[in-house]
């Protein structure tokens, strides 16, 4: 700041070059603004750029470019110290910028969206008294949105907004129709042509839109429509993944070499995706003589992004001519456009699904229990704001955290572990208990339910929600039905029409791979333990321990196996770069990444159990979008997952209890379509063996059929 200040102050008042190196100078002290502290700065800022506009011409062309930041710094003022008549001044220098801005104009977009979002803050601020005010808001966020100039994440952005406020307003219809007009917008942001970490960033972009859409519609009164949106709006990359693999099985038995071209072209895409994000590859190399002497050495830096980004676009055309070909084709006629709700139903009829989530002031459940024409069920959950869920969710993290670390003191773990249970009591007073109430009065008795929860609502373990201290068996998840879990409805789905068959089962078709040590962390010696427990029930499974369970043998053996468990370290990639090391970790220090999952293409898989840490946990940033580990087993083929949502130290217990139900006590092979009830039942047990303690049973969780 000091450099631009002497820049600014070196020439003298009337030099028109004056111009630009005040705005220079006003621009960066406008943008280190925080706290209070920072008004000295915002009002040095706007002198400075009100000094810039005088030396211009009433007409000059960048007298909107100043006029917009000065409404800009006048907003900044407002947050800062609640003064309407910044917010006021502001709204009126953003009129005047609009107004002498051409719509043609680059900067056209950024200054409308100024007047669009101060005019909703002062109709807010004056009370949503103002019509007008209203009215302009809406009209700037409309321009916004149809604007073709306009980058699409501003005018998905400017949508939701106008939905907002319109929805405010009680113009319910408006809000709805706003909020598809956003919806349509997100192929253009998801498309298979950008790299996988521009598409993740645009799924994190698009945040809370799932429960947008959702609220609007339930505000319009269309339940129907607001499962149909959740669908749409969430799991993008998922859902591209999932309809590859819905659409493999039926495709190589019509084309086989559209088969192979869509596979060699989905491998290479992943490829691609791993590469683009790497922002430098170093290679050194050292030339010796025949003696060993040292000749010279070589060291270069490359930069793979440009060339696997262009490889990218290049590949998704490719891919793109070959699925719409296939579109022409009956079977294949909704692999291009998503499906609607009587679709959605139609191969689950009768499978009753939870969708819940949490909204700025509410929560909502859509309960989907019956035939496909048979209307979905609204449940307003009051106590599921989107302040109580972050705030319970702040509880339950703390308490996982602080009860696993062996550094607290034990009356800090003591009272982490009533903690969770103080969130499981909440989680069902306010969403299971409610759910399953109303779910008793359609279908009483019912024994099975998958939830389906929404944005951060998917980070509560819904299945163990309950008051078990109190002992009251009525009033707990786990004593009432079976829950498993889906992301979305066209996942489960999908794994309901893969159904095994009862004839192929063998114990040979069981892989259990087992690490207990691994480089670079703690070691595990109850893996070798639960290798053992399961195998005491499935005496003929193949087991893998140790070091003989390298990266090429469990990847042959994913392929070919019917049921896989692994006893070892994993964990997901918190900072979503796609050449992360998340996967699950062996002993030669390779890791077992979910593409390298999706690579081994399972043919008969039906059920994967992932007992190491975090296999379902889903991402704090991006919590609609799955990417843990049981989703990509899940996408991999495999109909069932068990994994967990944190580190548990029960893994022999619960592995044992589970298999032995699966085997009918170790006489027969195991039948997988038991897996979720064997699992509640298991976690049953845990619990009352454990039950001060449940970090050791609440943790694990069961995805698809």
């Amino acid at each position: 700041m000091a450099v631009r200040r002497e820049a600014a102050g070196a020439l003298p008042t009337n030099d028109p070059r004056r111009v630009g190196l005040l705005f220079n100078l006003a621009a960066g002290l406008s943008t280190t603004i925080s706290g209070a502290p920072g008004l000295t700065q915002l009002d040095e800022a706007e002198h400075t750029y009100r000094e810039g506009r005088a030396l211009l011409p009433d007409d000059h062309p960048d007298q909107p470019r100043f006029g917009s930041a000065i409404a800009l710094v006048r907003y900044k003022r407002y947050q800062l110290t609640g003064d309407r008549q910044a917010l006021a001044d502001a709204v009126e220098l953003a009129r005047e910028a609009v107004a002498a801005t051409p719509r043609d104009h680059p900067w056209w977009p950024l200054r409308n969206g100024y007047l669009a979002r101060f005019t909703d803050e002062l109709y807010r601020v004056d009370g949503q008294a103002d019509v007008a005010q209203r009215d302009e808001a809406l009209a700037a966020y409309a321009i916004a949105v149809e604007n073709p100039h306009g980058p699409a994440a501003d005018r998905i952005e400017a949508g939701r907004r106008r939905a907002r406020l319109a929805r405010a307003s009680g113009d319910h219809a408006a809000a709805l129709q706003a909020i598809e007009v956003v919806m349509a917008e997100i192929p253009h942001l998801t498309r298979r042509s950008l790299t996988g970490t521009v598409r993740l960033g645009a799924s994190r972009q698009l945040g809370a839109l799932a429960a947008d859409a959702a609220d609007t519609a339930i505000a319009a009164g269309l339940p129907e429509r607001a499962v149909v949106m959740v669908e749409q709006c969430r799991a993008l990359v998922h859902r591209e993944a999932l309809a590859s693999r819905r659409y493999w099985v039926p495709l190589r038995q019509i084309d086989p070499t559209a088969a192979d071209a869509l596979e060699r072209i989905e491998s290479r895409l992943a490829e691609a995706d791993v590469y683009a994000n790497i922002r430098s590859i170093g290679i050194a190399a050292t030339v010796r003589s025949t003696s060993g002497l040292v000749e010279r050495s070589i060291s270069k830096r490359l930069n793979p992004r440009p060339g696997w980004a262009a490889e990218t676009r290049r590949l998704s055309v490719e891919r793109e001519q070959i699925l719409r070909r296939l579109a022409g084709n009956p079977r294949f006629d909704t692999l291009l456009t998503p499906p609607t709700l009587a679709e959605l139903r139609g191969p689950i009829a009768g499978v009753p699904i939870a969708m819940l989530l949490s909204h700025d002031d509410r929560g909502h459940a859509l309960i989907l229990n019956g035939p496909p024409d048979e209307p979905v069920r609204y449940l307003p959950l009051p106590g599921m704001a989107r302040r109580a869920v972050l705030a319970q969710l702040n509880r339950l993290e703390t308490a996982v955290a602080d009860a696993a670390d062996s550094g607290v003191p034990f009356g800090r773990r003591q009272a982490a572990q009533n903690d969770l249970h103080g969130v499981l009591e909440w989680l069902w007073d306010q969403a299971a208990g409610p759910v399953l109430e109303l779910l008793d009065t359609v279908v009483p008795g019912q024994p099975r339910l998958w939830w389906c929860p929404v944005g951060p609502v998917t980070r509560l373990p819904l299945h163990a929600a309950g008051y078990h201290r109190d002992r009251q068996p009525d009033r707990t998840v786990l004593d009432r039905i079976v829950s498993s879990y889906t992301p979305t409805i066209a996942t489960l789905t999908h794994a309901l029409r893969e159904d095994p068959v009862p004839a192929a089962r063998r114990d040979s078709d069981v892989l259990i791979v087992a690490v207990p040590r691994t480089p670079r962390r703690p070691p595990l010696p109850q893996a070798e333990a639960e290798a053992r427990a399961v195998r005491s029930q499935v005496p003929s499974a193949r087991l893998l321990l140790g070091e003989a369970a390298d990266l090429a043998t469990v990847e042959a053996g994913i392929r070919d196996a019917r049921i896989v468990h692994f006893a070892c370290h994993g964990d997901s990639d918190p900072g979503l770069t796609v050449a992360g090391g998340s996967g699950l970790h062996l002993a030669t220090g390779d890791t077992l990444t979910p593409a390298a999952v999706h690579e081994a293409r399972p043919s008969r898989g039906e059920l994967a159990f992932l007992s190491a840490c975090d296999t379902a946990a889903p991402h704090p940033d991006l919590p609609d979008e799955p990417m843990h580990l049981a989703a990509a087993f899940q996408l991999a083929g495999f109909r069932s997952v068990i994994g967990t949502m944190w580190r548990t130290p029960d893994g022999p217990h619960i592995a044992r209890a589970v298999y032995a139900a699966l085997t009918f006590g170790g006489s027969a092979p195991p039948d997988t379509r038991l897996a979720a009830t064997a699992l509640t039942e298991a976690l049953r047990s845990s619990r009352d063996a454990y039950l001060s303690a449940p970090t050791r049973w609440a943790a694990y969780l069961h995805f698809g059929a």
